[in-house]
């Protein structure tokens, strides 16, 4: 199943206040789309699972900032930023425990969400983007924002 969502808002508060900052994020993004274009496959999760308890040093976010295979839902196909605020995208789900948990909740008529996993530094509300580990799917918006949950993708 192919389905496409808003990533991530640029500059726009997330449900916990803080906002992506557009131009580091945006240079986050072509490195991405390298890596992308490099390997044709970007594994993205079902949720965005953190620690408990993430904790900073030298005013660094430390994280989990590996994916775990077991945990695969995705692969990103295609990734494109509106000139505006919206990075925006495509995805397909694989035929894995949590892509097929995806599709069945997606069947179900619920809304799911894109959500960036990044690698970066706090600076008061803003966030600045020095690396993005993966879009991973989650049940709970990220931003504050309407008609950004993923959606499916007739075939053509």
């Amino acid at each position: 199943m192919k389905l496409k969502a808003t990533f991530c808002l640029c500059d726009t508060p997330t449900a916990k206040g803080r906002m992506y900052e557009k131009t580091s994020m945006l240079n986050a993004l072509e490195e991405y789309k390298k890596n992308l274009n490099n390997t044709n496959a970007a594994l993205g999760e079902l949720e965005h699972n953190l620690p408990e308890r993430p904790f900073y040093e030298d005013n660094f976010l430390c994280d989990t900032f590996s994916l775990k295979l077991e945990n695969a839902s995705h692969i990103v196909e295609n990734i494109e930023y509106d000139g505006c605020k919206a990075i925006t995208g495509e995805i397909t789900l694989l035929n894995t425990q949590s892509g097929n948990i995806v599709s069945d909740m997606i069947a179900d008529g619920l809304k799911l969400y894109m959500q960036p996993r990044t690698l970066g530094v706090a600076e008061g509300d803003k966030y600045m983007t020095d690396a993005i580990v993966s879009f991973d799917i989650t049940a709970s918006c990220p931003f504050k924002a309407e008609g950004i949950e993923l959606q499916p993708i007739a075939a053509e």
